[in-house]
């Protein structure tokens, strides 16, 4: 399995019911990219695609009862991971580090809502 495809089967665990959509856009990947992978892992019986009760165009993901032992080793991964890149730093630092990187992702998409929202308002001159 792919570092892409655990990160999928991640966030549906914590974000059951997202479409493809959803999950693109939360992965910041491509719909296209997102479907693949979710193919993928729907072929490897770990993930489920089910109808939207509201909307029949859309399906909607679940990860299935095979994806738990898998889901149990990612989060071991993750566990000794973040252990190690942060046992030299004070946990002082690491609160200032996650508010600082959490403002910076909240700017950088309020940049770019501003520059889609100028880019609406721009009249469209032909010439």
């Amino acid at each position: 399995m792919t570092l892409a495809q655990w990160i999928i089967l991640a966030r549906l665990e914590r974000q059951p019911d997202l479409s493809q959509n959803e999950l693109a856009a939360l992965a910041e990947v491509a719909p296209i990219t997102a479907a693949r992978l979710v193919d993928r892992l729907a072929e490897l019986g770990l993930v489920k695609r089910c109808a939207d009760p509201e909307d029949r165009r859309i399906w909607r993901l679940r990860i299935t009862p095979e994806a738990a032992p898998i889901l149990r080793k990612i989060e071991l991964f993750r566990v000794e991971l973040h252990e190690l890149m942060t046992m030299e730093i004070d946990p002082w630092f690491l609160d200032a580090m996650v508010i600082g990187l959490h403002q910076m992702k909240e700017s950088l998409g309020s940049s770019r809502r501003l520059a889609k929202a100028s880019r609406e308002e721009r009249p469209n001159i032909k010439a």
